[in-house]
């Protein structure tokens, strides 16, 4: 079963997303890559048909 996208705490990244990206997912964009929450490093998720990949390296 899918996992339905809640804008309100964001994807792997601990509810820090910013106002802008949690508008641009709206759109429902194939992929979103970020780098910036330590914690969810090299992890990703798929939720609305967005796959959501931290692609932060150390």
């Amino acid at each position: 079963m899918e996992n339905v996208l809640n804008l309100s705490i964001g994807i792997l990244d601990k509810g820090l997303d910013s106002p802008e990206i949690l508008n641009f997912l709206k759109a429902k964009p194939r992929y979103h890559l970020f780098g910036d929450v330590h914690a969810t490093a090299n992890k990703d998720e798929i939720s609305n048909n967005t796959r959501f990949s931290n692609i932060y390296i150390l």
